[in-house]
């Protein structure tokens, strides 16, 4: 039959199940928790833009047309873009 120790043996087993058992549910409630954390809205932040006057720029651009200077055009090129996607930014909100 059964000895002292085979029932010890036993309930220890049934307790280190019950014990894995409430560990995987601890990790499965925290993980849940952490997953609906990322379900909020997003807000976008934009920067503004420095609006400039049409006479602004309208000298730079009789400023860049008389002047070969690749680099300074490449650089006036990208900022332009940049405006551009803040401009997608500000009217996403």
């Amino acid at each position: 039959m059964w000895s002292e120790t085979d029932t010890d043996i036993a309930r220890l087993r049934k307790i280190g199940r019950g014990s894995l058992r409430a560990g995987a549910l601890i990790v499965a409630i925290a993980l849940v928790s952490l997953m609906c954390g990322c379900t909020r809205p997003v807000k976008l932040i934009c920067p503004s833009l420095m609006t400039y006057s049409a006479s602004d720029e309208s000298t730079l651009r009789q400023e860049l047309a008389s002047a070969a200077l690749p680099e300074t055009h490449r650089f006036v090129r990208d900022y332009g873009g940049l405006r551009d996607q803040v401009r997608a930014c500000q009217a996403a909100q």
